[in-house]
């Protein structure tokens, strides 16, 4: 066997004879022996870092070099410094551990591939006497100059208005040359204006590998939207780009506007639609006019998993007052709603819209929350507001709802169980009622007989629509009455009650029927329960409830002494014929009013 060197023959055999666990007195007359003995000094290892140098060895660094030397002895470091030197004009510092045992040589720096050898000279160097037998040294060699790559980031890349960012150059190693960055900025964001930089340049200086600027972000009152800034290298010295691309920083505005609103979220499914994505969107509209629009943004809670803040930035466009801005997954969304689908006057494709029907769709201004569809904290599978094949619309100030898979059947929202409110017509049936009510608890009942009407549009005049009744499953009448010339505006509830009727069903609905928006009358309303309603645009029927050629009885639409309500989309529900008979007060009643409750 051969050893590198005496080193490692020495620690070797005192190895195996502590293994041996030799400890008589012959035992120590083998360090007797002048290879062993313990006055003889010796350099154990050499090391750049966990790297233990072999003679000759090549790649070594040139600038922050600090190799630690390892002695057998603790040694005296005015005697290490007399006996040490390094070949190649190289200047170095030399300081000792607590045990003076591990010496460090911290290089100046060195220059690259470029030969070096550290030498000490035989000597008595231990400080109780320990001798270097014979002379040591080790030879290196510096690695090649490479010139540094330098890449540009910025922290954090999104900053708001008022705060700091930090451009940092960043290099792929340290040199022996400041490495100097000049910068150039650009983009919709304006020097001076918008923000203000330290510098036009960044130095990073000998030895560091990285280096920054700062950017401080103007806090204005306007309504800018996000504005951004391109951070760009005109030239290096010392190094070399790792891109061409500019940094691209975001200014966040962080005035809180809400001239935006949510109108729609969409997670909808049809009979032809192929994966379960097509149908996701999010349905914006403007309450006044928006000169950008990029000041709103939009964040989608999945799973109930808490906010995941701002995940899609609107585009920098203008929109005008009343206009609607529809944001999908897939530009498809627009065949199912048809005709219905040029009423968007903006449509924005956009991946981030990937919500299933059970998440919360959040609105930011800026990077404030202004409105909240659903709950971030709850997942919304069988709550109220999912909307899993559906949609979710908001009607004025309320939402309403088409109903888990409503549109499962449909190819488009007009002939699905659940069209969506903008396409619907802009009246449309909400209930009908014809309840047996006891109203003074005497034993004789009153029958109290109304129209539930739901406007979905803002309506200039109501009388331009009427209502027709078809008594016994007789066939239709025609258009009978007219409702009364007024205006009506979106998710206004009309109640159109028998003129007879309306004492008394005032005092039946309670608090509930200061819910109603408008009320009205007219003693044509004459239907038992088992008629059929028309409800009229100009001589045109819009809407049926029931059956205009049947007679109602048994059937399971009858509202004898009981209600139907449109609870979600256009599917009703059902009191149950008589289920509220001699009942004297709606909250009194086996089963009330839906839209009460």
């Amino acid at each position: 066997m051969r050893f590198k060197n005496i080193h490692t023959a020495f620690a070797l055999a005192i190895t195996v004879l502590l293994s041996l666990g030799l400890s008589s007195c012959d035992d120590e007359e083998l360090f007797e022996d002048s290879t062993f003995s313990s006055n003889t000094f010796n350099v154990l290892k050499v090391e750049e870092g966990a790297n233990a140098l072999e003679n000759g060895e090549t790649g070594i660094s040139a600038f922050g070099l600090a190799l630690n030397m390892t002695f057998s002895h603790a040694v005296t470091q005015s005697a290490l410094e007399s006996g040490l030197s390094v070949t190649g004009g190289a200047n170095y510092s030399i300081s000792l551990d607590a045990t003076n045992s591990i010496a460090t040589l911290t290089f100046d720096p060195l220059q690259y591939e470029t030969s070096y050898t550290i030498s000490l000279a035989a000597g008595v160097y231990g400080a109780e006497g320990a001798e270097l037998m014979q002379d040591y040294s080790l030879s290196f060699t510096t690695k090649p100059f490479i010139i540094p790559n330098v890449s540009l980031t910025a922290n954090p890349l999104n900053p708001e208005e008022g705060s700091t960012t930090s451009i940092t150059a960043v290099l792929s190693e340290s040199t022996t040359e400041a490495v100097v960055i000049n910068l150039s900025f650009a983009g919709d964001a304006t020097q001076g204006e918008d923000y203000t930089a330290t510098g036009t340049a960044i130095t990073v200086p000998v030895g560091e590998t990285s280096a920054s600027i700062e950017l401080t972000l103007v806090d204005d009152a306007l309504a800018e939207g996000t504005e951004i800034i391109e951070v760009s290298t005109t030239d290096i010295t010392n190094g070399n780009a790792t891109s061409n691309d500019p940094l691209q920083v975001s200014i966040i505005d962080n005035d809180v506007f809400t001239d935006l609103e949510l109108k729609g979220v969409m997670a909808i499914r049809w009979s032809t639609e192929p994966g379960g994505n097509t149908g996701k969107a999010v349905h914006l509209r403007a309450k006044a006019d928006i000169a950008d629009l990029s000041v709103y943004s939009i964040g989608v809670a999945n799973n109930g998993g808490g906010t995941d803040s701002i995940e899609f930035t609107l585009p920098n466009i203008s929109v005008a007052a009343g206009e609607d801005v529809l944001l999908a997954r897939e530009l498809e969304i627009l065949d199912y709603f048809g005709d219905c689908g040029t009423g968007f006057e903006h449509v924005i494709q956009t991946d981030a819209m990937n919500q299933n029907g059970d998440d919360a769709i959040e609105l930011y201004s800026g990077t404030s929350v202004i409105e909240t569809y659903g709950d971030v904290n709850v997942d919304g599978t069988g709550e109220a507001w999912e909307y899993a094949g559906s949609w979710g619309y908001k009607l004025a100030d309320y939402w309403v709802y088409g109903g888990v898979d409503c549109a499962a059947a449909s190819t488009t929202t007009q002939d699905s169980d659940c069209t969506y409110p903008m396409c619907a017509n802009a009246l449309q049936f909400q209930g009908v009622m014809s309840f047996e009510a006891d109203p003074t608890n005497s034993g004789s009942t009153d029958r109290e007989r109304a129209i539930h009407l739901r406007a979905n549009r803002d309506i200039d005049d109501l009388s331009i629509y009427g209502i027709g009744i078809a008594n016994n499953g007789g066939g239709s009448d025609g258009r009978e009455m007219d409702l009364p010339a007024i205006s009506v505006k979106e998710g206004d509830n009309i109640l159109f009650i028998r003129d007879q009727d309306v004492s008394t069903i005032a005092t039946y609905f309670g608090a509930c029927f200061d819910r109603f928006d408008h009320t009205a009358e007219n003693g044509g309303i004459n239907f038992n329960g088992d008629d059929g309603v028309e409800l009229y645009e100009n001589m045109d029927v819009i809407e049926v409830y029931g059956d205009v050629v049947d007679d109602g009885t048994g059937l399971f639409w009858e509202y004898t002494g009981s209600w139907a309500y449109k609870a979600f989309g256009d599917t009703y529900i059902y009191g149950g014929a008589n289920c509220a008979e001699f009942a004297a007060t709606n909250a009194s009643s086996a089963c009330p009013y839906a839209f009460c409750e």
